[in-house]
């Protein structure tokens, strides 16, 4: 991953998460919640530039995943990522979108 894309999403609350078989993810991972989130590429990957379309998949406190959001590119993303929310908030956000979409 450059260090524009980690530069960019840590600010956001984001960091990498070395998994033992997936390699590297882009993780957030509130303290205080079970819950955490991954942004990947569509080909599940970590971005390599700000460019690229990135989906941020939820899961549950279980680990199950539950549902994703995708994003044209790393700034579309930012623009809906409330950053000065809580994990709750921002993850209802996050969901908020998908019922926008179904509608």
């Amino acid at each position: 991953m450059s260090h524009q894309v980690e530069d960019f999403y840590q600010p956001l609350g984001f960091e990498i998460i070395e998994f033992s078989e997936d390699g590297p993810t882009l993780c957030y991972e509130p303290v205080e919640n079970d819950q955490y989130a991954i942004l990947t590429t569509e080909e599940g990957l970590v971005p390599e530039s700000l460019e690229e379309k990135v989906i941020f998949s939820y899961y549950c406190k279980a680990g199950a995943f539950r549902w994703h959001v995708e994003f044209e590119n790393s700034q579309a993303f930012a623009e809906v990522w409330p950053s000065a929310a809580t994990p709750a908030e921002r993850f209802a956000a996050m969901e908020e979108l998908i019922k926008k979409e179904e509608a």
